[in-house]
């Protein structure tokens, strides 16, 4: 939760907080310190918001479930760890970033694709693009980059093979998942990118269902919407391209988010614990 910035009376903590080094998954130093000095810290966000670092475990608690906080990221108050990224929040945002009734509903449209068994049994196809991209990365060469040879093409090749994207289509979808995890990338690059992206997903789930993309009212089922269907106990035909699309959308920005910064962070952290 946010509040107009006033004139604090004392030092507020700029969040986000940078790593001082050490381990790449334990939290920046400053939290800690904040932590020491109480549950709840006042804090200034990128675009100068005044909010609250809640730190304690009650407190936390509390947060995650009490109903008058909300996670829905439209909410003008909704606290961005990024400058500028307001301009991206768009009016259809995926369940992570959405309250009860909603978040629900499209959470039961994707918990099918994720059991034990289905992801089984997609583990040779994972298997072989690792050990294509670590062929790739040996073949003749006494160095290479962790990052860019490994942890964002592979995820994103394994974001292509959950999504059913075409192979010839799979350099188009790595570009896009470049940008959106560049650290660099400007508001318009961004924006550019993620409209390029739902635009795409949205032609691709058509074309999975033989139907021209200009239709958002027909019902359903493609690749991510058949589990839809299924998970939210209702016919395939009431599943609408808004939520397939919806749901894709999401599978490509969590495991592209999430996946992308696992291995780097991992050898790091090793290494770390090796010193």
């Amino acid at each position: 939760m946010t509040t107009a910035p006033t004139a604090p009376t004392t030092p507020v903590l700029p969040l986000p907080a940078r790593h001082s080094g050490g381990c790449p998954f334990g939290p920046p130093p400053v939290y800690s310190e904040a932590a020491a000095t109480g549950p709840v810290t006042r804090a200034e966000l990128p675009d100068g918001d005044l909010c609250w670092l809640v730190t304690g475990f009650t407190e936390v608690r509390t947060v995650l479930s009490d109903r008058r906080f909300s996670a829905d990221i439209r909410h003008p108050a909704f606290p961005l760890l990024v400058a500028g990224a307001r301009e991206l929040i768009t009016d259809n945002p995926d369940f992570l970033r959405l309250d009860d009734p909603e978040h629900a509903r499209q959470r039961r449209m994707l918990t099918g694709e994720f059991l034990v068994k289905r992801v089984e049994s997609l583990r040779p196809e994972i298997q072989r693009i690792v050990d294509e991209a670590l062929d790739r990365m040996t073949a003749g060469r006494t160095t290479a980059d962790l990052v860019t040879d490994f942890a964002l093409p592979v995820p994103s090749l394994v974001i292509c093979l959950l999504l059913g994207v075409p192979y010839e289509d799979h350099n188009r979808f790595q570009r896009l998942s470049r940008t959106m995890l560049n650290q660099e990338s400007t508001v318009e690059q961004l924006r550019e990118a993620q409209e390029e992206v739902r635009d795409y997903l949205r032609d691709l789930t058509a074309r999975k269902r033989g139907r021209t993309p200009d239709r958002p009212g027909d019902a359903v089922p493609p690749a991510a919407g058949a589990a839809a269907g299924r998970r939210a106990r209702v016919p395939y035909r009431v599943v609408h391209l808004r939520d397939a699309v919806t749901a894709r959308d999401l599978v490509s920005g969590a495991q592209r988010r999430t996946l992308s910064g696992v291995p780097g962070g991992a050898v790091r952290a090793v290494m770390c614990g090796a010193r």
